[in-house]
């Protein structure tokens, strides 16, 4: 945010948290670390939350709400189970906000306030994934099976993005192991 501002909304913490965790991981987050990013002074946090685990408890609220409640209602629309399927893979050949601030809590996922949230994103995703694979015409143990291999593609993808000369060494890499990950596991089921 640019400019000085009164006042932010829950929201706006809550995003700048968002973006704060994203660019410096979550062991970095303070409020006046926060405040200073966001151009405020720490009082206005103080009108909302009543520290930093609130606030924390509210972004990854609204992270898991905006990026999963919110997110697989609309994939679920997609009639096509192939297509339904294809943004998971094609999300981590992209590089946002959301995905930076995936890893850094993938980094932290030992924090009492993440785990929980981790896991329960995993499940509702893996489930969401598993019903799309049934929907192929998987058999339900096969299909869960394929979903959670699917969905450790997709964090093993965002993870080696971030190494320093590790194997994702562009973009254009990145796109060409998404594109093979989504041939080798998106497919039939097996006769």
């Amino acid at each position: 945010m640019t400019g000085k501002r009164a006042r932010l909304e829950p929201k706006d913490w809550e995003i700048g948290a968002m973006s704060y965790i994203a660019d410096h991981g979550l062991r970095a987050l303070t409020i006046i670390g926060l405040a200073n990013a966001l151009g405020v002074t720490k009082g206005s946090f103080y009108w909302h939350f009543s520290g930093i685990d609130a606030l924390l408890s509210a972004t990854l609220g609204r992270w898991e709400d905006v990026f999963t409640d919110r997110r697989l209602p609309d994939y679920a629309e997609i009639e096509d189970p192939y297509e339904r399927i294809a943004p998971y893979l094609v999300e981590s050949s992209e590089r946002h906000m959301p995905q930076r601030f995936y890893r850094a809590l993938m980094a932290a996922q030992d924090h009492p306030l993440v785990a929980p949230v981790l896991s329960r994103i995993a499940r509702k995703r893996i489930a969401f994934l598993t019903q799309a694979f049934c929907d192929m015409g998987w058999q339900h143990d096969a299909a869960e099976k394929q979903a959670t291999l699917l969905y450790a593609a997709y964090l093993g993808l965002l993870q080696l993005a971030d190494l320093p000369d590790g194997p994702v060494t562009s973009d254009a890499v990145r796109a060409q192991l998404v594109a093979h990950a989504t041939g080798l596991i998106i497919t039939s089921p097996p006769r």
